[in-house]
């Protein structure tokens, strides 16, 4: 087992999905693979719209369609 910490600054700059592909890139020919992930602290909804469309195959996902996002306004 093996554990990567890092922290994201700016998720525009340096987002989730290109952290996580850049420790896959790594991890590719190993035995090892990504088995978790774990947040620590909070972060803005829009850090999380491009790892919806990536890993979910939404290409046209907007943080809009989440109902919570109504509730609040």
């Amino acid at each position: 087992m093996v554990q990567v910490s890092m922290n994201l600054t700016n998720y525009r700059q340096a987002s989730i999905l290109r952290a996580l592909e850049a420790i896959r890139v790594e991890l590719s020919g190993s035995r090892i693979e990504i088995g978790e992930t774990e947040l620590v602290g909070l972060l803005p909804l829009e850090a999380l719209e491009e790892v919806v469309r990536f890993y979910l195959k939404l290409p046209g996902f907007d943080s809009r369609q989440i109902i919570e996002t109504h509730l609040l306004e």
